[in-house]
Parts: structure tokens; C-alpha cells; sequence
């Protein structure tokens, strides 16, 4: 049979209406000329008759009341030709469905809408041979604007095709409670879909789809088919003759009062009103909107299978979902997708408790699913996720935990894989703050779980991090402050770190053999810093990653004061940009002691640009500091474009040292434009060193044409430049200038020596006197 996926639309409009006591009842049909037909046979309730559409795929019953106590069995009859089977209750009271219903003499879908509410009991269970949806919208939309609607008249024949929408025109829709077991065959949808949905039972849908979705009043349900994009889309109201409907849906303490002793619900009315869960007395926020799960989701099989938790409030207390898959691992979203992204409908607040688990694992053979917990505005996760690869073949999956504007994480997630890579944890709020101990909150009793928070940044335990059995990637859409260590001790796991504005590090990170990536102005607009003040970055072997481009309030766009970032066999790549204006701004800066090293076959490169400065800009700028690799190849770049003075490609300083035993290096500078001092590669009381590998460095001095002392390469100041078994080889172009614009000078007590080649090209490009292509 055909199968519906759904998404919510917006309709701003209100509805009057008129109320309904609830009451107790048998199954009886509505006398509308609908035809239902309810023949009783002890408990067994046959339905049969009804309406057919024009195209006799769609079968209509009307029912005045329907429900069910325990060992009673409500059938609706089909054919092998009948699509869908929907059936309205029309009477105003509630549905106490504490028996079996199920479907016989064909493969259809079965819909039923009760606009006053449902509860399924724990004695509740489905015998049904495709997908079954339970509502309490007022209409059931199909194509061509044509409703089944929940009162009134139909104009059946023109309701054909596949249902596409389902209509909440109330002001407050109907809850929906399950505490039974109901499940659909294998493949096939299961779907609760009202005002509050609240599920303390069990649901089955093995390698089907199952969804729990709380509407609020005046809200359009798009359904479609699978695979299809689900479309979100503003829409008038239904009715716009302000017609009264016939129903004022109870609330949920008045359906759970009224549900009798003998039905078990799993949820406790106390005399105030509260609703509270029974089992763990959490409260149930009033209102509409609530999406809850306290039992448990099961859409497992050979190929895990997709469980949506929808609503404004949306809140897993001692839930247990589970779309794993022996051959491939299933999909679950509460309160929304990826990133808060695509159609379905998002939460504003998602609580998960400690006692819940989301299991997305592919058992055997495939990778891990995809887990995503959203909310607009705060997300509040303290519970369990896995979604990890086959035991025989697989990567791990992937995990999003997010709050767009407020994330409290103190969970645990797992995207293992035996035989291949570790999946991925995305956190990504406003911002977000590594902390020493607690997070943001210490205790579950300090939490109300819908509450709003103070909204400071997000402050995550280090301890969850350390603790990480996947990929981390901290997502920011401001800024990510590293206050307290991370010690990263599963082998391989990563750490990405990306924020729009500045990334700062003021406590040490480690990884054991895990790539390190901290990224900078992630978005590309108007800047963002990567600091690291007095600490220490190690990777274990892994790779090191950092990008940042300075901003109005850090200008360097990569700084390193008295910290170091050793890879040990990995390689490291830095990129820094600064467009700021103003004086003394580096592309990258390396200050007060600080050290970039690997060891073995590793490599490093830097790269850093300087734009826009005045005076004393550069692209590379390394004091008293040290960048030290083995094996491995040794390669920076520095550009400056500023316009004034003293705007260096690359400026080596005070006591610095850049060193490798065998690898190559390799220096490539480009000054700015400006007036003066504008060199390509300036070394002052530093050195270049390999004992084993050759050394290039390229240079060129540029200036506007009227000052001087723009070089491509100078040594100088007790500088050196020595490859004890290799070549070296200095390539210089000076810039326009009046005089000492030269290509290559080498003065002030330098040095270049080499047990190799010594290869010297220089080239002023000034027409004035003492513009020396080389000058020693």
C-alpha cells in the first residue's frame, strides 16, 4: 500500500465552538447517510458498509461513538481494491480504546479521526495489515482542496486519490494517549498525530515509520509521499464562514478523569489538575503542543526504520527508541532535522532525561543512522544515544544535539565502529563554553525541563568530551572558548571545532591519534580569530587543523602565545587572514616562546595573509618562537598587501627557530605595497636549520616606487641559514624603490652555509643607484 510522511503548516485563526461532556460508550454509527454499518456479536464489533469514493479506493465510515473495553475487538471490513479506510467519530466524547482493533479482507490503511481525543489503554493492540493513523485533526484533505471532513457533510465521490493533509481547525486539538501495544506489519507506518501526543507504551513498526506528532490548534498537516519533499507552506483556513464546530476537546487531566479506574495510562491526575508521568513524576506541561515518550519506539529489522518525535514541546523520559538495523541502521528525529533545517516541523524546547536511550546501530553489516535532537530555542540532553557501525563492516553514523539558542549537554553518545571510521557528534548553539565540571547544570532536580534557561553560553562538561566514543564537532554560531582540558582517550576519535566568530583555547587538548581541526570564521563573514594563549595542543599522531581571520577585535588571525601544537607524526596546516586596518596585525602570529612541531614524516605548512595593514603587517610573523618538524617537509607562506610601511611577507625574530633533521623547508615571502621596509622574508637574530634536507626561500620586496629597503630575502643580525648535508638555494626580488631595494642582502654578522649546493638569485627591480640584485 502506499505510505505518508508528514509536515505542519502554519494557519493563524481561531474557531468557536461548542463543548461535549465526555462519557463512556460502545461503537455505534452515525445516522448522516454514510452508510456505516456496526453488527455486535458478543465483543466483537464488525464494521462494514460505509461510502466509497468515486475511484472506490477510498472507504468512509461515520460513527457516532467508538471505543473499546478490554478483550473487545472492533473489525472494519475491506477489499482488495480499498486503498485507505478512514473513519470519523462525530459524537464530541473521547475514544477509550482499551481492546483490539484490526482490519480484515484486504491491505488497507486505516484512518481515524476523533477531534475530542483518544485513549488507547494498556490492554490496546492493532491487528492491521498496513500503515494506521490515529488523529485528532478535524479533516482529512485530498486533492483539489476536497476534505473528509470530521462533522457535517461529505461530498464523497470527489474524495479520491491518496489523503495529503490533515486540518486542525480547533483552537486546541484533542489529546491522543497511548499505554498499549500497538504495532503495524513489517514496512509499514504507524502515526499519532493530535493536539498532545503522549505515548507511555509500546509501538512497533519493524523497518517502518513511526511518528509522534503534536499539532497545535490551527495548523495544517501536509502529508506526502516517501521519498517526496515535504512541502511547508502558509495556508487560509478552511472554513472562513466562521461555522461553529460541534466540539470542544476536553483537556488532558478531564480525558485522563474521565478514562475510568479501569484504564491504564501510565500518567497520574493530582488534585490541582497536574498531569504527571506515574512512574518518574515528572510533570506534563500544560497547553497544547506536547510531544512525549516514556515508553517505547521500536522501528528496528534488517534495515532500521525512522521514528519522528514532533511538537512545540517535545520530551523522551525513560524512552527507549530503537531503529537499529541487522543490515543498516534507521533515522530518528525529535523536535526536528538536520541543523533545524527542511520542512518538518521543529521544536522550540527538547528535554531527554538520563533514562533514555536512542539506539541507531547497523548490527552487523552497514554504518551507523543518523540521530538528530532539535529544538528552536533549548535543548536540554541528558540522556543516551548509539548509533554505531556492524560489528563486521561500517562507519559510525552521525549525531546532531542541538538548541539554536540554548544547549545543555550532559549525555553520552557512541558512534563506534568495529571495522571502520567513528561517526560524529554535532553540538551547534549560539555559543559554546568547555568547561571543568558540571556543565550548565549539576543535578536533574535543577531543572525544570521546559523552563526557560539564563541564557549564557553553553557550557559543556569536558569530562563528556574526554569520555567521547565519537567524533566531536562544536558548532557555534558566535564564538567556542576551550576553559577547562580535554583529554580525548578513545584512539582515532576527532575533535572539530568550528564557530562564525572567534575560537579561543585557554586550556590544553588532547587527542590519542585523533585529528584536531579548529576552525575560525566558519561562515566567512566579518571574521573570527583562532587564539591560544598558555597552552598545549597534542594530537598523538593525528592531524592539527586551524583557520581564523582577524576581526575588529582580535586582528591576528591565528595567534600562538607561549603555546604549543605538536602533532607527533601528524601534519599541521595553519591558514590566518586578517583584513583588519591599524598597525601590528599578522596573518598568523607566533609570540613568547611558542612552538609548532612534529615528529617522523609529519608535515607543516603555514599560511598567513595580511590585506589591509598600515605599519607592521605582516603575513607570517614568528617571535621568539620555534617551528621544528623531522622527516617531514617545512613549508610557510607569507603575503602582505598592506600600503604604508614595514609590511612583511614573512618575519622571523628575536631568538626564533624553524628547523627540520631530514625534511626540506621551504620559505615563501611577499612584502606589501607600501613606502618602506616592505621585504619578502626578513630573518633578524634567528635561524633556518636542517641537518639533512635542503632549504629554499623565496622573496620578493615589492613598495610603491619611493622608499627603500624593500627586499625580497635579508639575513641579518646574526641570523642563519644552515643545511649541514643539503642544498640551499635563496631566490630575491627587490622592490620599486629609491635605494637598498635590494633582492638578497646578507649583513649585520649572517651566516648561510650548507654541505651542499649554495645557489644565490638576486634581482632589484629599482633603476636608481645601490639597488643590488645581491648584496653580502
Amino acid at each position: 500500500m502506499k505510505q505518508l510522511s508528514l509536515s505542519i503548516v502554519a494557519i493563524a485563526f481561531a474557531t468557536t465552538i461548542a463543548s461535549k461532556p465526555l462519557q463512556a460508550q460502545p461503537i455505534t454509527p452515525a445516522i448522516d447517510g454514510t452508510g456505516t454499518i456496526v453488527t455486535t456479536t458478543g465483543n466483537h464489533f464488525q464494521i462494514t458498509g460505509g461510502t466509497l469514493s468515486g475511484d472506490s479506493q477510498n472507504l468512509f465510515h461515520s460513527l457516532e461513538q467508538f471505543g473499546l473495553s478490554a478483550s473487545q475487538i472492533a473489525e472494519f471490513h475491506t477489499n482488495p481494491q480499498i486503498q485507505n479506510i478512514l473513519a470519523r467519530v462525530v459524537g464530541g466524547a473521547p475514544s477509550i480504546i482499551n481492546g483490539l482493533i484490526q482490519v480484515s479482507g484486504g491491505n488497507s490503511n486505516l484512518f481515524l479521526m476523533n477531534p475530542a481525543g483518544m485513549i488507547f489503554g494498556g490492554n490496546a493492540q492493532l491487528n492491521v495489515p498496513a500503515d494506521f493513523t490515529a488523529t485528532t485533526a478535524t479533516g482529512i484533505g485530498f486533492g483539489g482542496d476536497n476534505w473528509f471532513n470530521g462533522f457535517g457533510e461529505n461530498d464523497y465521490q470527489n474524495l479520491i486519490g491518496t489523503p495529503s493533509k490533515l486540518a486542525f481547525d480547533l483552537a486546541q486539538g484533542g489529546s491522543i494517549l497511548n499505554r498499549g501495544e500497538l504495532g503495524v506489519s513489517e514496512g509499514q507506518n504507524l502515526a499519532l498525530i493530535g493536539g498532545n501526543v503522549l505515548n507511555t507504551g509500546q509501538l512497533r513498526a519493524t523497518g517502518g515509520k513511526i511518528t509522534i506528532a503534536a499539532v497545535g490548534g490551527g495548523n495544517l498537516v501536509r502529508i506526502s509521499q516517501p521519498g517526496h519533499l515535504l512541502s511547508l507552506e502558509i495556508e487560509p483556513p478552511r472554513d472562513t464562514s466562521g461555522q461553529i464546530l460541534p466540539i470542544n476537546p476536553v483537556d488532558l487531566p478531564a480525558l485522563l478523569t474521565g478514562a475510568g479506574n479501569g484504564v491504564e495510562t501510565g500518567l497520574t491526575v493530582s488534585s490541582d489538575g497536574t498531569v504527571e508521568l506515574t512512574d518518574s513524576g515528572t510533570t506534563i506541561p500544560a497547553g497544547g503542543g506536547v510531544a512525549l515518550t516514556s515508553g517505547t519506539v521500536d522501528v528496528s529489522g534488517d534495515i532500521g526504520g525512522e521514528v519522528n518525535v514532533f511538537g512545540d514541546r517535545v520530551g523522551l523520559f525513560g524512552a527507549n527508541i530503537n531503529a537499529s538495523g541487522t543490515n543498516g541502521a534507521g533515522t530518528v528525529l525529535i523536535g526536528g532535522d538536520y541543523q533545524g533545517q527542511g520542512t518538518v516541523p521543529k521544536a522550540l524546547r527538547t528535554y531527554i532525561s538520563s533514562d533514555s536511550v536512542i539506539n541507531a546501530d547497523a548490527l552487523l553489516n552497514g554504518d551507523g543512522g543518523k540521530v538528530i535532537v532539535w529544538a528552536d530555542e533549548v535543548t536540554r540532553f541528558f540522556g543516551n544515544i548509539n548509533a554505531r557501525g556492524g560489528s563486521n563492516s561500517g562507519d559510525g553514523g552521525f549525531v546532531e544535539v542541538s538548541g539554536r539558542e540554548f544547549l545543555d549537554f550532559q549525555g553520552n553518545v557512541n558512534t563506534l565502529a568495529a571495522n571502520g571510521n567513528p561517526g560524529t557528534l554535532l553540538l551547534d548553539p549560539i555559543n559554546i563554553e568547555i568547561v571543568a565540571a558540571g556543565g550548565t547544570v549539576n543535578e536533574l532536580a535543577d531543572v525544570n525541563e521546559f523552563d526557560d534557561p539564563d541564557l549564557v553560553p553553553t557550557t559543556i562538561d569536558a569530562a563528556l568530551i574526554n569520555d567521547s566514543t565519537t567524533n566531536v564537532i562544536l558548532q557555534a554560531t558566535n564564538d567556542i572558548t576551550f576553559s577547562a582540558p580535554l583529554n580525548i582517550t578513545t584512539p582515532g576519535v576527532e575533535l572539530t571545532a568550528q564557530a562564525n566568530n572567534n575560537i579561543n583555547v585557554n586550556a590544553d587538548i588532547t587527542t590519542n591519534d585523533g585529528d584536531i581541526f579548529l576552525n575560525a570564521d566558519f561562515d566567512g563573514i566579518d571574521g573570527g580569530a583562532l587564539n591560544l594563549t598558555d597552552v598545549t595542543i597534542n594530537t598523538g599522531g593525528g592531524n592539527f587543523t586551524g583557520t581564523g581571520t582577524g576581526n575588529a577585535d582580535l586582528r591576528n588571525g591565528i595567534t600562538l602565545n607561549n603555546s604549543t601544537i605538536d602533532a607527533a607524526g601528524g601534519n599541521i596546516n595553519l591558514t590566518g587572514i586578517t583584513n583588519e586596518p591599524g598597525d601590528q596585525n599578522s596573518g598568523i602570529l607566533l609570540r613568547n616562546q611558542s612552538n609548532v612541531q612534529s615528529i617522523s614524516n609529519g608535515e607543516i605548512t603555514l599560511d598567513g595573509t595580511n590585506e589591509n595593514a598600515a605599519d607592521f603587517g605582516n603575513g607570517i610573523l614568528i617571535n621568539n618562537s620555534t617551528i621544528s618538524a623531522e622527516d617531514g617537509e617545512l613549508q610557510l607562506t607569507g603575503t602582505a598587501n598592506g600600503t604604508t610601511m614595514r609590511n612583511r611577507g614573512m618575519w622571523v625574530r628575536n631568538s626564533s627557530t624553524v628547523s627540520t633533521v631530514n625534511g626540506d623547508i621551504t620559505l615563501d615571502g611577499t612584502g606589501g605595497q607600501g613606502l618602506h621596509l616592505n621585504d619578502g622574508i626578513l630573518l633578524e637574530n634567528s635561524m633556518v636549520m636542517s641537518e639533512g634536507g635542503d632549504i629554499n626561500m623565496t622573496g620578493e620586496g615589492r613598495g610603491n616606487g619611493g622608499g627603500i629597503s624593500n627586499t625580497g630575502v635579508e639575513i641579518h643580525v646574526n641570523s642563519v641559514v644552515e643545511s649541514m648535508m643539503g642544498n640551499i638555494t635563496l631566490d630575491g626580488t627587490g622592490g620599486a624603490g629609491l635605494n637598498e631595494n635590494e633582492g638578497i642582502r646578507i649583513a649585520d654578522n649572517a651566516r648561510v652555509s650548507a654541505g651542499g649546493n649554495i645557489n644565490f638569485k638576486g634581482n632589484s627591480t629599482a633603476s636608481a643607484a645601490e639597488n643590488y640584485g645581491i648584496l653580502v
